[in-house]
């Protein structure tokens, strides 16, 4: 009787266990070290070797749970990656994912990739043939903005939208800026953003700020003489040395060129740009001769301006020009 009883027990108690939904680590179906990264047994480099079909066996082939009810989402909400992750026209592309789920936090990728993304536990390099193949790999400027096949070319377009047109915000007159033109030398990024010191840099991502940051640079205010205002709503500057809103006083010049002003000043347009239009007409940012100027044609400029112009009014040297000085003789 008490041999019947025993075994009833003993059932009874495999039964409940069973029943149970357990922890893989407690029940020992996974080593000890199954989650450690640096243990030689960190699931991580098991997969590597020997595939995921290993997963499937318990897990199910969706690894939602399959027999063993423990879902490997539960802990990798973002692997294993579905079949399109690289597919640049997907909804499941991993670009669209990175951006919506990880809020651009491409760090996430290093638990696996490693952390300069070269492989690590994964086996598979974010910087392989085709992919990300700069030094920086995911973190390149040229990932997110700016021309993909290109890492020198990273302002817009595409703008993080992958908007090209110029009407687009996210675009705008980006290239009229960082691209040497007929009447300027090139800016830098920091003309008009905070300077950024790598990806992970506060000024790069801020979620609390909807829009880039701006931070205009001495040239834009004048050595802190203006105010320089952007305002994303109207995508417009104003009060910016560049576009008209210098000046540059009688009292300060040169005894030898003051003959040159018919007025205690010579001014620009003051005008207020509008980032998304295209407008390279002189008369935009000055007149032809600006407010305050002794009266001349183009042609004349190059009598007292032939170092920046020439006989026909041609820029033909664009560092001497918008460049916070008056270059005469």
């Amino acid at each position: 009787m008490k041999t019947i009883v025993g075994a009833l027990f003993i059932l009874v108690m495999l039964s409940i266990t069973c029943s149970e939904n357990q922890d893989t680590l407690k029940v020992g179906t996974h080593p000890a070290e199954w989650n450690n990264p640096g243990s030689p047994e960190f699931h991580g480099k098991v997969i590597n070797e020997t595939g995921l079909g290993s997963c499937q066996s318990c897990h199910g082939d969706n690894f939602t749970g399959g027999e063993s009810g423990i879902s490997c989402y539960t802990c990798h909400s973002d692997y294993p990656h579905p079949s399109s992750f690289n597919e640049p026209l997907s909804p499941l592309f991993h670009g669209q994912y990175i951006r919506a789920s990880l809020l651009w936090d491409v760090a996430a990728c290093q638990s696996c990739h490693g952390d300069n993304y070269g492989g690590e536990t994964s086996g598979v390099s974010c910087k392989s043939s085709g992919c990300h193949t700069g030094l920086a790999g995911p973190e390149a400027c040229n990932t997110c903005h700016g021309d993909f096949s290109d890492p020198g070319h990273i302002a817009p377009p595409e703008d993080l939208n992958k908007n090209s047109s110029y009407t687009a915000i996210g675009v705008g007159a980006h290239q009229m800026h960082v691209r040497e033109t007929t009447v300027t030398v090139p800016y830098t990024c920091s003309a008009c953003h905070p300077p950024l010191n790598g990806f992970n840099d506060p000024n790069h991502i801020n979620l609390n700020i909807p829009h880039a940051q701006m931070s205009f640079n001495s040239l834009a205010t004048d050595d802190g003489r203006l105010n320089v205002v952007w305002s994303h709503d109207a995508a417009s500057c104003a009060n910016v040395y560049c576009h008209g809103w210098f000046e540059f006083p009688k009292a300060d010049a040169p005894a030898e060129h003051q003959f040159a002003y018919v007025d205690g000043a010579i001014v620009g347009n003051q005008s207020t740009v509008i980032w998304t239009s295209r407008n390279d007409d002189c008369n935009f940012c000055h007149g032809l001769p600006p407010t305050g100027h002794l009266a001349s044609t183009l042609s004349e400029c190059a009598g007292c301006h032939s170092s920046v112009v020439d006989e026909n009014g041609k820029i033909i040297n664009t560092s001497l020009h918008i460049n916070g000085e008056v270059n005469v003789f």
